[in-house]
């Protein structure tokens, strides 16, 4: 409910939550966890008009996802490449609790987890070119471990850590993200490095022979 916004009647309710179950078992969990949610949080915090469940619109309720897209829609209205555009999007990322509702299946749960998932990614995508292009590396490296993290098969991430690691002169660090690299993208999926990621490889002997 906190994620539709609307009120919903219970079959639409259980239908999303247990698609699974029989309509008598959906049933029955429906009432236990509304049952459980009304103790554990306030008797009232839903309401029930024309069969339909909502929350209380009377209760001042904070909601991870609902801040998470609040901050982004935010960020957008903000002027691009500005302190105050960056610190959103911290705000942002460090809001994101995970993948959305990781103990329930169904087709629109797996569509919004990939939904706020994609913002999440590209949130950290941005905000890590931002401290690039400010020179601050670390920062940017490590959200980039963030997107690796969500996702261990970006090509494109690893060349940019590693690229990262060259300007900073830590070469060491930059030949453990290709290994990594190769473990991963390369072994895992069975397919031969880039272009850019052998280029880049490159630049590490010559850099490390001329050390």
């Amino acid at each position: 409910m906190l994620s539709c916004g609307t009120g919903q009647t219970k079959e639409r309710i259980t239908a999303a939550l247990w698609p699974d179950l029989s309509p008598a078992k959906g049933t029955s969990n429906f009432h236990i966890n509304l049952y459980r949610a009304r103790r554990a949080v306030f008797p009232g915090i839903f309401t029930l008009e024309q069969r339909q469940y909502k929350l209380n619109p009377n209760l001042n309720i904070w909601f991870d996802v609902t801040e998470f897209e609040g901050l982004l829609s935010q960020t957008e209205k903000l002027p691009p490449d500005s302190e105050a555009r960056a610190a959103n999007l911290e705000r942002a990322i460090d809001t994101y609790r995970g993948p959305f509702m990781r103990e329930f299946y169904s087709e629109w749960i797996e569509m919004r987890r990939r939904e706020l998932e994609d913002k999440y990614l590209k949130a950290i995508a941005t905000l890590s070119n931002f401290y690039g292009g400010k020179g601050n590396y670390d920062r940017a490296i490590t959200l980039l471990k963030k997107s690796l993290a969500i996702d261990p098969y970006q090509d494109e991430i690893y060349g940019q850590i590693m690229e990262w690691y060259l300007v900073v002169g830590d070469k060491a660090s930059a030949l453990r993200t290709y290994k990594r690299y190769l473990d991963t993208v390369a072994t895992e999926m069975e397919s031969i490095p880039s272009a850019r990621m052998e280029e880049l490889y490159k630049r590490i002997l010559i850099d490390k022979e001329t050390a």
